[in-house]
């Protein structure tokens, strides 16, 4: 999955582990989640790639958010 889909369907996944029945299963979840935004991220902090105007804002504000939702603390060493 490319990286310009990759957050949204995380995104998708936050507001069904607030319903989920298997609290282990939501944990384990998101836990994947989390090792792939973070695997994801680039070397200057953000997600996806350079476009023409070099802006990517636009996949980092939510995988930011994803994380954030997630657990992880607002500052971390990379």
């Amino acid at each position: 999955m490319g990286h310009a889909r990759l957050i949204p369907a995380l995104l998708a996944v936050l507001p069904l582990a607030a319903s989920a029945q298997d609290p282990a299963a939501v944990r384990e979840a998101v836990r994947g989640g989390v090792r792939l935004l973070l695997d994801a991220q680039l070397r200057d902090g953000a997600w996806g790639e350079y476009q023409r105007n070099g802006y990517r804002n636009g996949m980092t504000a939510p995988a930011l958010y994803a994380l954030l939702e997630a657990g992880l603390p607002r500052a971390r060493s990379a």
